[in-house]
C-alpha cells in the first residue's frame, strides 16, 4: 500500500527489463518524437532557474498552477505504443493496492531538459512515475511537501528509478530538471 505524499518504491527485475524495449525503440532519436516543446539551445543555467524554490515562492504567489503547460524543455513519446508494458506495469502496482490505472505521460528529457513547477491538482489521486538515466546524479524530482512544506530533492539512480506521489487538495508542487538524457513514463494509479 501507498503511504504518505511522496515514495521511492522497487519493483522486480521484470519490470525494468519490460520498460527497456521503450527506450530501444525510441533508441535515442529525436526524429521518432514530437519536438513541439523541445529547446536545443535552452542553458543549463535557466533549467534549473525555472525548478529552483525561488521560482516556485513566485509562481505560488499566482495561485495553483495545474499544468506546466509550455514551461519546459522536453521531447515527448506519445505516438509511441507498448501496450505489453503497460501489462506488466498492471502486474506490478496491483501489490501496491491500484484497482485500474491508465498513461499520464511519456517525456523524454534532453541535456538541460526541464519541466516547471506545478501541482495536477486538476486530475486527483496517485502518479507512479518510472524514469530511466543512464548516468546518476544528473537529473531530479523535486517537490514541496504538502505538510512541512520543505523542498525535496530526488536524485535519479542510474537505470530505472520508480516514484509514487499523491495529488489531492494539499498541493504537491513538483518539478524535474536533467541534465543528461532521461526517459519519463507516467501512471495514474485508481486505488
Amino acid at each position: 500500500m501507498i503511504k504518505g505524499s511522496y515514495q521511492e518504491i522497487e519493483f522486480e527485475l521484470d519490470l525494468a527489463k519490460s520498460l527497456n524495449k521503450l527506450v530501444d525503440a525510441i533508441g535515442y532519436d529525436k526524429n521518432k518524437v514530437s519536438k513541439a516543446l523541445y529547446k536545443p539551445d535552452f542553458s543549463r543555467e535557466d533549467a534549473l532557474l525555472r525548478v529552483s524554490p525561488e521560482t516556485l515562492l513566485e509562481i505560488e504567489k499566482l495561485g495553483d498552477r495545474q499544468v506546466a503547460t509550455e514551461d519546459c524543455n522536453v521531447l515527448k513519446f506519445n505516438n509511441v505504443q507498448f501496450d505489453s508494458v503497460n501489462k506488466i506495469v498492471g502486474t506490478a502496482v496491483k501489490n501496491l493496492g491500484v484497482k485500474s490505472f491508465g498513461l499520464s505521460g511519456r517525456t523524454w528529457y534532453p541535456e538541460n531538459g526541464y519541466m516547471g513547477w506545478h501541482t495536477n491538482s486538476n486530475s486527483k489521486g496517485f502518479r507512479l512515475y518510472c524514469s530511466f538515466v543512464r548516468e546518476a546524479g544528473k537529473s531530479f524530482f523535486r517537490h514541496k511537501d504538502p505538510v512541512s512544506k520543505e523542498i525535496i530533492t530526488s536524485w535519479d539512480k542510474a537505470n530505472w528509478n520508480f516514484r509514487v506521489f499523491k495529488i489531492d487538495d494539499a498541493l504537491l508542487w513538483h518539478s524535474v530538471y536533467s541534465e543528461t538524457d532521461r526517459f519519463s513514463i507516467g501512471y495514474t494509479l485508481h486505488i
